[in-house]
């Protein structure tokens, strides 16, 4: 995970585990951080619970499903 500031420099980067406390200690990250958007790939599941409960903003990519290539 990567947090920047509004010129892309590097304020925090790391990882976390992927479990209760891991979620924990991101979420704690971002708010310490002032994170108010995320971008993330699957728009749901705990981890999105959480960013949501921390008052973070949680965005995702529209779906690819159905989008056959040529």
């Amino acid at each position: 995970m990567l947090i920047a500031d509004e010129v892309g420099g590097e304020l925090l980067a790391g990882t976390f585990s992927h479990d209760e406390s891991g979620i924990v200690a991101l979420c704690a990250a971002m708010v310490r951080h002032r994170v108010e958007v995320v971008a993330i790939e699957r728009p749901d599941g705990v981890l999105v619970e959480r960013l949501l409960e921390a008052g973070v903003r949680v965005l995702a990519p529209a779906s690819q499903s159905g989008q056959g290539g040529a």
